[in-house]
């Protein structure tokens, strides 16, 4: 039984140490499969928000975020049709993973604060 044709994708786990929203983080992962090798995609929005599973203005929202982190690189793409420009779908640029903050890795490895955890010890 096939799958989709069985396709799959790489991504590093270190995605999962941002703090990505659900929304984001199904966005950046449907951005990276839909790249593939080639780190550049450019599908629509409409198929962006069917495929994550949200509407267009939460996919727009989550590319935006995603942009500003520096996970992609949006660029509008336009052509001329009859003598009139109008905008295609944006071409996305998948960059490497940004610096990790120190505030996500404490929120990714469930790092406490020091005197939280004193304050537990005291109380035992």
């Amino acid at each position: 039984m096939s799958i989709l044709n069985e396709r799959f994708f790489k991504m590093s786990n270190a995605a999962f140490c941002y703090g990505l929203t659900p929304i984001q983080f199904s966005v950046y992962s449907y951005l990276v499969c839909r790249a593939g090798q080639s780190e550049k995609c450019w599908p629509s929005m409409k198929n962006i928000a069917a495929c994550c599973g949200c509407s267009a203005t939460s996919a727009r929202e989550a590319i935006k975020v995603l942009e500003e982190r520096g996970f992609i690189r949006k660029v509008e793409t336009y052509c001329e049709l009859l003598g009139m420009t109008r905008q295609t779908n944006n071409t996305y640029f998948i960059l490497g993973l940004p610096p990790i903050s120190k505030q996500e890795a404490k929120t990714v490895f469930h790092e406490r604060p020091k005197a939280e955890l004193e304050g537990e010890r005291s109380r035992a």
